[in-house]
């Protein structure tokens, strides 16, 4: 402790410790409300004590997970409020800026953990988000021991097989792990249409199959048809389908990456929701820098504002910059922009406002 104190001085680490912890206090605290408010909901399935607790940790621990890229970026702001005003009204910066330093180097701190948190989020879409949200989804499913309708796949999936064939379907059930509308693409003069492909450990069983091959005036014949056939020459592993029909959202930022390609000129529905999950699992993190960002331009002003004031500007401000964000996204599902303009553009104009703001307060004191 010594050395740090050495090292990075009395003051960074006494902000950083406080902006740090203060943000994992106001995290539990808004973890907690959610909590307590989910069990109100579910009042019911806890009374019957059908479920077990073990399933309630889990179920809780995935709700989190899901909130967790706002959670976040609340609790950060309102740890920065808590500790600007708190080192306002000790005036604890008045000594630091009669020593020379600068308020950017007082405020570093703050943004380093600011960035620690940022950092955990590109975590959390790589690891923790893909793992929570299916098993998240398979809970409320079961709606605790109450059978629900299952969402099936729609949309128009592909994937490559081994030995260079593609497989183009319409539909997907996880449940009984068929694809749907299927048509395989064994090269330029072959295809064959399946109404249903089931999938098994070895191979893949096809009901309605119907072979295509080309002629020699360019049309396609049919050559044969079958009820039923098994097709052990048709090997999908679990990552492909998984890419393949799952909600962009719970797949992962390495996954996304390996899709996108397949998306790139495309204007389907799921190539839209592709372009803006990637998009938004890259640029959510700054929402952290912004959320610490906004109480340093809302409170330091060394007035006579009141805590209160600087919460509820605060709270407004990450909430309006939420709605933002989300209205774009929405003319991005609407084909009124493109995914990339409607990720980009809101940043860029944030940015432009933050930074000359803060550029403004930086030369002020």
């Amino acid at each position: 402790m010594n050395w740090l104190k050495r090292r990075f001085g009395i003051s960074n680490l006494y902000f950083f410790r406080k902006s740090f912890f203060g943000t994992i206090g106001y995290l539990a605290l808004f973890s907690g409300l959610i909590i307590l408010i989910d069990i109100m909901m579910h009042m019911r399935d806890l009374l019957d004590k059908k479920t077990q607790f073990s399933l309630w940790i889990t179920y809780y621990g995935c709700l989190l997970a899901k909130r967790l890229d706002v959670l976040i970026p609340f609790a950060l702001g309102i740890a920065a409020v808590q500790l600007l005003n708190q080192a306002l009204r000790r005036c604890e910066f008045v000594p630091l800026l009669c020593a020379g330093r600068s308020i950017v180097e007082i405020l570093k701190p703050i943004f380093v953990t600011a960035l620690l948190f940022a950092l955990f989020l590109f975590v959390h879409y790589q690891i923790i988000l893909p793992k929570a949200l299916p098993r998240l989804s398979q809970i409320e499913s079961s709606d605790f021991g109450r059978n629900k309708k299952e969402e099936l796949f729609s949309g128009v999936g592909q994937i490559m097989l081994e030995n260079g064939s593609r497989l183009l379907f319409s539909g997907y059930s996880s449940k009984n792990k068929e694809l749907e509308c299927v048509f395989l693409i064994n090269s330029f003069n072959s295809i064959s249409f399946m109404n249903i492909l089931k999938i098994e450990n070895e191979g893949a069983e096809a009901s309605y199959l119907q072979d295509f091959e080309r002629d020699e005036s360019g049309s396609f014949r049919l050559q044969n048809s079958y009820t039923t056939k098994k097709l052990p020459q048709i090997h999908i592993d679990k990552e492909s389908l998984l890419c393949a029909t799952a909600p962009p959202k719970q797949l992962s930022l390495s996954q996304l990456f390996h899709i996108f390609p397949r998306y790139w000129d495309s204007q389907s529905e799921r190539s839209i929701d592709v372009h803006l999950s990637l998009l938004q699992k890259l640029t959510t993190p700054l929402f952290c820098l912004l959320a610490v960002l906004i109480p340093m331009l809302t409170t330091i002003d060394f007035g006579r504002k009141t805590k209160v004031y600087s919460l509820f500007i605060t709270a407004a401000l990450l909430l309006i910059t939420q709605i933002f964000l989300q209205a774009f996204s929405i003319l991005a599902r609407t084909s009124i922009v493109s995914p990339a303009s409607a990720t980009l553009l809101p940043w860029i104009i944030l940015g432009f406002i933050a930074a000359r703001r803060f550029n403004q307060l930086a030369r002020k004191y």
